[in-house]
Order: C-alpha cells, then sequence, then structure tokens
C-alpha cells in the first residue's frame, strides 16, 4: 500500500492489471464514460464502447468466486428506487417517452452493483479514485486550455466538454465541483508518503478544476465550488487553513474572472434566465402537487410542459425543471423525491461511520478520503439544484464510492478488530517469559 501511497505507477499497473478482469473492465467503463475517446477520436467509434465494457465487466464480476456483499442502507434505497421507476414508467403521463431514461437508471444501478462488489480492497479504491481523479483531469486541463487559448477572456456559452454527459458548460461544471474537493483530499491523503515533487504536480488537479469551474460562465458551479469550500472549513479540524484557502482561491478567483461573468451575478434574480428557472419550479412544484405519488413519469417533462403550458404564455417550448430536485419530484413525485434525498442523507451517514472506523484504526487515509466524499457531494448537489441532471451519472456514481469505501473501511476495522484480542493473547503470553518478548509485546 505503501508503493501506491507513493504514487509509483508500477504498483498502480500492477493492482489495475493483477486484481482480476473485473475490476480492470470497471475502471475502463469508468474511462470510456467520462472520457469519451470515441467522440474525441470518431476513427475509433466503430463499436459502443461503454456498452461492450460494462457487460462484459458484469460477466466478469458475476463468473468471479469473490463474495457479493450488498449490505448497506443505501443498497436497498437503491434497490426500491428502481421499483419505483418502473411503476412511474407504468404510470406515466406518456409512457412511450420514458423507455430509454429508465434503461439509464438502470445502467446507473448496474454500475453501482459494480463498483460496491468490485472496488473491495484498499488498493483497489485507491487506484480506482486515483484513476477517475486522472479522468477529470483530463476534462479540466481541456477547460483550462481552452480558456487561456481565449486569453482568459469571456464567452456566452463557456467552455464545454466531450460530447456526452459533460459536454454542456453547465454540466461540466458540476463534474468540476465533485473533482474540486476530491483532489484536495486526496492531496491531503496522499502527503506523508508522496515525494514533494509529485505532491506539486498533483496541485494542478484542483488549480485546473477552479480553472474550469471560472472558465464555464456557469453561476451554478460557482455556487456549488463555494459550497464545498464552506463544507470543508466548517468540517475539517484544520478549519483555519481551509478558511485561508478558501479566501486566496475566492480571491484569486474573482481576480481572474471575466467582467461579463460577474455582471451575470449581479443581475442573479432578475435576468431572463434566473426568471424562466423560477418559473419552471414553481412549474414543478405544481406538478409534483397535482402528481404526488409516482410523478408524470421518467423522461415526461418536456412532452407534458409542451402540452399544458404552451409558449403563447411566454415560456419556452421545451423548458427543462433546470433543478435535480425539481427533477426527481415532477417525474418521480414525492415517493421518488423522498428516495433522493434519504439516499443523500445515507450517503452522508455511510461517511460518518468510515471516519469513525478509520480513526478507530489511526487510518489517516481512510478518514480523510471520506471528507473529501462529503464535500464532493456537498459540491455536486449545490451546483445540480440549478441543472436538470438526476438521469445523469453524477450522483449515483457518487454514492457507489462512497459506499464502497464504506465497505473497504469495514473489512479494515473488522480485521482490526479480530486482530486487537489475538495482539492481547500475545501481550499477556509474553508478560509470562519476560525480557525482550515482554519488550516486544
Amino acid at each position: 500500500m505503501s508503493e501506491l501511497l507513493r504514487l509509483r505507477a508500477g504498483a498502480i499497473a500492477q493492482v489495475l492489471v493483477g486484481e482480476g478482469p473485473a475490476f480492470a473492465l470497471v475502471c475502463l467503463y469508468v474511462f470510456i464514460e467520462y472520457v469519451r475517446p470515441q467522440s474525441i477520436y470518431p476513427a475509433i467509434d466503430i463499436i459502443p464502447y461503454a456498452q461492450v465494457s460494462i457487460l462484459t465487466a458484469l460477466v466478469a464480476r458475476l463468473a468471479s468466486r469473490e463474495r457479493i456483499d450488498l449490505d448497506n442502507p443505501v443498497t436497498r434505497l437503491l434497490a426500491v428506487f428502481l421499483v419505483v421507476l418502473q411503476f412511474s414508467w407504468w404510470g406515466a403521463w406518456a409512457p412511450m417517452f420514458s423507455g430509454e431514461r429508465v434503461v439509464t437508471h438502470v445502467v446507473w444501478g448496474i454500475v453501482f452493483f459494480l463498483v460496491v462488489t468490485t472496488v473491495t480492497t484498499r488498493q483497489r479504491f485507491f487506484v480506482f479514485l486515483f484513476l477517475y481523479l486522472l479522468w477529470n483531469l483530463k476534462m479540466s486541463q481541456h477547460g483550462f486550455r481552452s480558456w487561456a487559448a481565449r486569453g482568459f477572456g469571456y464567452d456566452n456559452w463557456g467552455v464545454t466538454g466531450a460530447p456526452g454527459w459533460f459536454q454542456n458548460s453547465g454540466e461540466l461544471g458540476i463534474q468540476m465541483c465533485i473533482f474540486l474537493p476530491l483532489s484536495l483530499y486526496f492531496m491531503a491523503a496522499v502527503r506523508p508518503w508522496c515525494a514533494r515533487w509529485k505532491w506539486l504536480l498533483l496541485a494542478f488537479l484542483p488549480l485546473s478544476a477552479v480553472a474550469t469551474i471560472i472558465a464555464t460562465n456557469s453561476r451554478g458551479a460557482v455556487v456549488g465550488a463555494a459550497a464545498a469550500f464552506a463544507w470543508m472549513a466548517l468540517t475539517s479540524r484544520r478549519r483555519v487553513r481551509i478558511a485561508l484557502l478558501a479566501i486566496v482561491v475566492a480571491i484569486a478567483g474573482y481576480s481572474v474572472m471575466p467582467e461579463k461573468t460577474l455582471e451575470r451575478f449581479d443581475a442573479a434574480g432578475q435576468d431572463e434566465t434566473s426568471q424562466n428557472r423560477l418559473l419552471r419550479w414553481q412549474i414543478g412544484w405544481e406538478i409534483m402537487q397535482e402528481h404526488p405519488w409516482l410523478g408524470i413519469g421518467p423522461a415526461n417533462w418536456g412532452p407534458y410542459y409542451q402540452t399544458h403550458y404552451p409558449p403563447e404564455e411566454g415560456l419556452e417550448r421545451y423548458g427543462l425543471p433546470h433543478s435535480i430536485f425539481v427533477d426527481a419530484g415532477a417525474e418521480y413525485g414525492f415517493t421518488g423525491l423522498a428516495l433522493f434525498l434519504l439516499l443523500i442523507l445515507y450517503a452522508f451517514l455511510n461517511n460518518r461511520r468510515t471516519r469513525r472506523m478509520a480513526r478507530a484504526m489511526d487510518d489517516r487515509m481512510l478518514a480523510t478520503l471520506a471528507g473529501g466524499m462529503d464535500a464532493a457531494m456537498v459540491g455536486l448537489l449545490a451546483s445540480s439544484a440549478f441543472i436538470s441532471v438526476f438521469f445523469y451519472p453524477y450522483f449515483w456514481v457518487h454514492i457507489a464510492f462512497i459506499v464502497a469505501l464504506n465497505k473497504v473501511a469495514s473489512a479494515a476495522y473488522a480485521h482490526h478488530e479480530a486482530a486487537a484480542p489475538a495482539a492481547a493473547g500475545e501481550g499477556v503470553r509474553a508478560l509470562t517469559t519476560g525480557g525482550r518478548a515482554w519488550r516486544r509485546a
């Protein structure tokens, strides 16, 4: 493990290659889904890479002899949500629009299953997280370079990611709000072991994330980053350092933020974009009250909105709810929204339990990473409160990370507790023999 914490390429490659095909295929799937090389280089887009990688990973995992452990409240809540999803589809206002959305949610359920049942050891989790950060770095360095190419100036649409989940500037901003705190806590976790020059190179991860957040021109992303820093300052044992870092980042960000971006913040709540969002949130609340149990159905917002709120009333024909919470409540009812909120709650409870076990074992790495998962969740929720991304990978992949980390900590803690009585017994035996053996005990 110490070689991994030193970020030795050979040790990372050994885990990636030597931990079985299921683990390697899960890592491959996340790479394909987040980086989308087939979209960047159309010449290689000859097979459905994402589908092939996730299906082969599932087959490899089911064929593996490793134990499948799904005992976690988040897992049970996710299973209930998938059932609610099915009933919402059956009772949808227009079921013909729901099929693809249902499949998407099922895919995230499969991804969750693969992550929590495959990323089961400390070594695997570390490598999986490190690779995930690298895939995010691919996006953030592209955003940084794009912003630099236009002289760090303003662009109406902001920088975007590769075609797919992160192509829109606001969607890229949400991912950066997850990436930013995770990269900071990862740096803190490896600092005692990592060579200084490597650790300084890691500093480009959060730096590029901040730059990309500014370059997206997304007010929601800036709010998400600010919320993540506020959470870190309030919950970290090094509150003063985090607060100072947040102040430095805020001052630096403000000084390089284009003037037109600042003007958008001054107009927040009054401009057309803000008014449209407020109006859609109001409509979303009305829909929840009219369809309280299961909502209007998956992917039904667009056609329902078009029919019930025509453009002659001054509304955009296909206006989205522009909030992950309104999206969940309108399409899946108060039942779906309640399950979503419970999943959030139990994600935080998982992290709290992970930290308690890690501190009992004096395991700084696990405790630090659990703190990073909390801060990333706050950044995710704050930024996605302004964009309809309930069926995007952000939340579903993140809770998979959280549950996997909790399972790794639980296994380590069980081993620690089992070893403690044995160690105590050896100490007692050593007392009877005296001398060097006693001093060792």
